[in-house]
């Protein structure tokens, strides 16, 4: 997890930018909409990055003192509060039009958010990328109840040793998901007798397994069927049970282990 944490922080202070120069975009409209004199785009960057630090310094404060279920609110108060005074003091209006100006610029705001979620963020989810959490020790020590994943759901070629999400049922709504490593390849001739797990002939020696591998299977993967096995095997259920997952029962592969969040 820790590895990860430099990559999140700067994707959050890229996504943090981008949104303040985007709503700064807005602001700027917005007061051409209102025809207010002596607008640019400055000036509307500085009145959105001044709400964004008051409300972010008011919800860090109450947090801090222990009033966290208040914080959003007080928040919410001061960066209005923060705004109408900004835009007052740039371009000398009453205060009922810079709330005016607040709510609208809070509206639009809110409407590019929806639709830059349709039209980026709900693909990424659907095609290419989805979180997922982890619930149980079947993958234990190696994944943890509690840990965030990023699932990639564009990966198809599925190689041995891959950890993937799968669902119990392909295409049905409710359907349970489960982590586990994918050790047979579709072709693979998978025999497990007296402890012992032979792949093609070749005795599987993986020292991410974790206790005995129980169990009795003979079987040859059809063209769209893996073997997998939780990294912790005695606490797993697992192909040694169900036998072979399909292929379109597959979610995706996991890209990046986040840790606990």
């Amino acid at each position: 997890m820790t590895s990860y944490i430099p990559v999140v922080l700067l994707i959050a202070v890229i996504i943090l930018g981008i949104t303040l120069l985007i709503q700064s975009l807005i602001l700027f409209a917005v007061n051409k909409i209102f025809k207010i004199e002596g607008v640019s785009y400055k000036k509307a960057f500085l009145i959105i990055l001044w709400s964004f630090l008051a409300q972010s310094g008011t919800v860090l404060f109450f947090a801090m003192v222990g009033l966290g279920i208040l914080a959003p609110l007080f928040g919410l108060v001061v960066a209005i509060v923060i705004f109408c005074l900004s835009i007052r003091r740039y371009h000398a209006l009453s205060w009922g039009k810079a709330f005016g100006i607040y709510f609208t610029n809070l509206a639009l705001s809110i409407a590019v958010g929806v639709i830059v979620g349709l039209v980026v963020a709900l693909p990424v989810r659907i095609f290419l990328a989805e979180p997922f959490i982890v619930n149980g020790s079947s993958m234990s020590p190696h994944f943890e109840t509690g840990d965030y994943l990023i699932i990639e759901k564009f990966v198809t070629d599925f190689k041995r040793d891959d950890v993937v999400v799968y669902k119990s049922e392909a295409n049905v709504i409710g359907s349970t998901y489960y982590i586990k490593r994918i050790i047979g390849l579709p072709g693979d001739h998978v025999v497990l007798k007296d402890g012992v797990l032979m792949i093609n002939g070749i005795k599987l020696n993986d020292s991410r397994l974790v206790g005995p591998i129980n169990g009795s299977n003979d079987l040859t993967l059809g063209a769209d069927e893996y073997f997998v096995l939780g990294d912790n095997l005695s606490q797993s259920s697992d192909s040694r049970i169900v036998g072979p997952i399909k292929k379109v029962n597959i979610a995706g592969k996991v890209g990046v282990n986040f840790g606990v969040i």
